[in-house]
């Protein structure tokens, strides 16, 4: 193998023609023809190209099983949401039912409460009719009481005179 430093710090005047030979066989073991190079190029392109349709197909490949795993995504996230709205709506049902189960126990007591207000309102009147009779009799048993010793005291008057 050559040394390509020992050219480089080589001095020009101590350049032998088998120095020459050796580093002009050096650099040709390296260069290549315009169709060496045409040909790689080409070969280059075949196979970059080729690459790039693998590739393209594998991307491909890739997007549709994803889409797959998308798709059986949605479908199971679909499935787990209708499930839920299912759950939620019988729940809501259930409220509903509750809620109208209170109602009627509230009416039901509420109308309680009104024909127990009625009653207390009916006994109230017949107090105060009770009162008022009560006190019209001991108003009445009171004038009679007046009138009766009004009586007594005019009779006595007559009895006994203005004397």
């Amino acid at each position: 193998m050559i040394d390509k430093n020992k050219y480089e710090n080589m001095n020009p005047n101590e350049f032998t023609q088998k120095d020459l030979m050796l580093h002009l066989l050096h650099v040709s073991q390296h260069t290549v023809t315009r169709e060496d190079l045409k040909d790689d190029i080409s070969t280059l392109d075949k196979k970059i190209d080729a690459n790039f349709v693998q590739l393209d197909k594998k991307i491909d490949a890739n997007f549709v099983q994803l889409d797959k795993k998308i798709d059986a995504n949605f479908v199971q996230l679909d499935t787990k949401i209708n499930k839920l709205e299912s759950n939620m709506n019988k729940r809501f049902e259930q409220v509903d039912k509750r809620i109208d189960n209170l109602e009627v126990s509230m009416n039901k007591r509420f109308d309680k409460i009104d024909g127990e207000i009625e009653q207390l309102k009916t006994l109230e009147v017949k107090i105060k009719e009770s009162k008022n009779d009560t006190i019209k009799w001991i108003v009445s048993i009171f004038f009679a009481n007046i009138v009766a010793m009004a009586g007594l005291g005019f009779a006595a008057f007559k009895l006994f005179g203005s004397n």
